[in-house]
C-alpha cells in the first residue's frame, strides 16, 4: 500500500508500525547508522502519541532530513556557529574582509564565498570543521590565483557540451590551485590532504598536471589544456570534497553589475573634476574640459611586500617541574589552549611537550601533541592533565626534542621553552653545571637551523638566562596572569 492511500486515515499503533516495517523501513536503514535506529522509533513513536498516525507518516517522509539533523547535531558543524572563526580565516588569508555567505554549494561569485549552512560528510566535529577551512581557502584561491579572470562563458561559448568542458576545466583549475595552495600554505595544504588523498591521477591527465604545477601557470593554460582534454574525448576528474563548483553564470551577472557600478562611479569623478576645472580662471564658458597626463607615475612609491606563504614549525617544550604547582601550572595550561587555537587557524604545525626529571636516569619527556595528531579532543584532555612532576632537566630535553624539530620539513623551526625558572636536579645539576649544559644544548640547537626561545615567569631570569638563551632569547612575563596572552603575542612576533 503505498503512502497517499494514508492521507485521512488514522492508523492504530499496530498498524502504524506495520506500516513503517514495509513501507519505509529501507529508507531509515540507509540514512541512520543501526545503533540509532531504536532511538529513531522512539521519537517516531512520540509524534505518533501527539499527533495522529498522519504526523507520524509525515516524519517517516522526512527520515533522510532528520538523520542529517541528527548527525549535525552530534558530528556536524553550521556555519552559523563558526561564523566569527571562519570570517577571522578568511580576513587571515585575503588581508582583508571578504563576505561569507550559506549557499546551497559551495562556489564564489568573485565577491562573495558560499559555503552550505552545515557539514556532515565526516564523522568528526574536528574534520567538519576543517572542511569548512578547505572550502573557503580554495574558494578564496580561484580569486587569488586568478580562476576568473578569462571571461568563462565566452571561453566555454564554442563547446557543443559546454558543461563537459567546464567539468574539465574545473579538474584543471583544481590541479592548478591545488599546486598553488601546497607552494605558498603548506599548512593548508596538508589540511587538505588530512580530508582524504586525491586518487592517482589517470595516464591521460599526468601530462596537464605537470604543466599545471608550474609556477607560471595561470587560468589561460587551463583553458588551453581544457581544448585538447575536450578535442581527446578525455573524461573530467571526480572533484575532491574541498574544491566546491565553479558557477560562471554567477560570476558574469556579478562582474556585470560591478563593472557598471564602477563606470557610473568613474563618470561621476570625472563629472566632479569637469566642474572643478570649469571654474578654474581662464577656462571658457562651455569649454570643453581637457585632461592630460603629464608623466607617468613616479617609481618612488613606497610599498610593502604582504607575507602570505608561512611554513612554520614550532614545538612547545613545558616546564612540569614541582615548582610550577599551583596559578603558575593553570595559567600556563591556558596559555597552550590559546596557542592551538590560534595555530590552528594559521595552518602552523605544531607539537607540544611537557618535561621533568629526577636525575640523569630518569629524564622525561611527555608528549601533550605530536605533529602527527590532529588538534582534538584527547589532546585538550593532555593538556588539562598537566600536572607539575620532580625537577628541571633542561639540556637534555632540549637535545632530545631538537631532534624532533628536525625530522619535520619546515623553512622555519622554533623550539619554544616555557618555565618558571633556572635548570635544577638532585646530582649536581643546579648551579653552573645545569647552566652550562643548557646553553650549550641551545647553540647545538642553533647551530642545526632551529631557533630556541624561552618565556619564563621568573623575577630572576636576568641573571641566568641572557647567558643561557642570549640577550634577545627569551622575555620575561611579569605578572603571571597575563602569561596567556603575552605567550600568543610572542609567537606571532616571532614568526610573523
Amino acid at each position: 500500500m503505498s503512502d497517499d492511500k494514508t492521507i485521512g486515515e488514522e492508523l492504530s499503533q499496530e498498524e502504524f508500525l506495520a506500516r513503517v516495517r514495509t513501507a519505509r523501513m529501507s529508507d531509515v536503514l540507509r540514512a541512520l547508522p543501526d545503533a540509532e535506529i531504536p532511538d529513531w522509533v522512539i521519537d517516531l513513536l512520540a509524534i505518533y502519541d501527539h499527533q495522529g498516525s498522519q504526523g507520524g507518516i509525515r516524519a517517516l517522509r522526512r527520515v533522510a532530513d532528520d538523520a542529517l539533523t541528527r548527525r549535525a547535531g552530534r558530528d556536524g558543524q553550521r556555519f552559523a556557529d563558526l561564523a566569527q572563526v571562519l570570517d577571522a580565516f578568511t580576513t587571515g588569508l585575503a588581508g582583508r574582509r571578504l563576505r561569507l555567505a550559506v549557499g546551497d554549494t559551495a562556489y564564489t561569485d568573485t565577491e562573495t564565498l558560499f559555503v552550505p549552512a552545515a557539514i556532515t560528510r565526516f564523522a568528526s566535529r574536528a574534520e567538519n570543521f576543517r572542511l569548512y577551512k578547505c572550502l573557503i581557502a580554495f574558494l578564496w584561491a580561484q580569486n587569488w590565483f586568478g580562476t576568473w579572470r578569462e571571461p568563462a562563458l565566452g571561453q566555454l561559448a564554442p563547446y557543443a557540451d559546454r558543461q563537459r568542458a567546464l567539468a574539465l576545466f574545473a579538474a584543471l583549475e583544481g590541479l592548478r590551485l591545488d599546486a598553488r595552495i601546497r607552494a605558498e600554505l603548506p599548512g593548508l595544504a596538508r589540511d587538505m590532504d588530512r580530508l582524504g588523498a586525491r586518487p592517482p591521477l589517470p595516464p591521460d591527465w599526468q601530462d596537464a598536471a605537470a604543466c599545471l604545477r608550474a609556477a607560471d601557470a595561470d587560468a589561460a593554460h587551463s583553458w588551453t589544456l581544457t581544448a585538447e582534454l575536450y578535442r581527446a574525448g578525455i573524461a573530467p576528474l571526480e572533484p575532491l570534497c574541498y574544491q566546491g563548483e565553479l558557477q560562471p553564470e554567477r560570476v558574469a551577472e556579478v562582474v556585470a553589475a560591478r563593472s557598471a557600478r564602477e563606470r557610473d562611479q568613474f563618470v561621476a569623478a570625472l563629472a566632479v573634476i569637469a566642474a572643478e576645472l570649469a571654474n578654474r580662471p581662464g577656462v571658457a564658458a562651455g569649454e570643453p574640459p581637457r585632461f592630460h597626463l603629464e608623466r607617468e607615475q613616479t617609481d618612488r612609491l613606497f610599498q610593502r611586500r604582504r607575507k602570505l606563504d608561512r611554513n612554520v614549525a614550532v614545538l612547545f617544550m613545558v616546564d612540569m617541574s614541582g615548582s610550577t604547582k599551583g596559578w603558575i601550572n593553570e595559567v600556563c595550561r591556558e596559555s597552550l589552549v590559546l596557542l592551538c587555537e590560534a595555530l590552528e587557524l594559521l595552518g602552523d604545525r605544531y607539537a607540544i611537550y611537557g618535561f621533568s626529571g629526577y636525575t640523569h636516569m630518569r629524564c622525561e619527556a611527555f608528549p601533550v601533541k605530536t605533529f602527527a595528531e590532529p588538534y582534538d579532543t584527547a589532546v585538550q584532555d593532555r593538556i588539562s592533565g598537566i600536572r607539575p612532576q620532580d625537577y628541571t632537566r633542561m639540556g637534555v630535553t632540549i637535545r632530545h626534542l631538537t631532534r624532533k624539530l628536525l625530522a619535520v620539513d619546515a623553512r622555519t623551526r622554533v623550539l619554544l621553552t616555557i618555565s618558571d625558572g633556572r635548570p635544577d636536579d638532585e646530582d649536581g645539576y643546579r648551579g653552573d653545571y645545569g647552566i652550562a649544559d643548557t646553553r650549550q644544548a641551545i647553540l647545538e640547537a642553533r647551530s642545526q637551523g632551529v631557533h630556541p626561545f624561552c618565556i619564563t615567569v621568573d623575577d630572576q631570569a636576568q641573571d641566568y638566562l641572557p647567558h643561557m638563551f642570549g640577550p634577545a632569547g627569551y622575555t620575561l612575563v611579569e605578572k603571571v596572569a597575563k602569561l596567556p596572552y603575552r605567550v600568543a603575542d610572542i609567537y606571532r612576533r616571532m614568526t610573523g
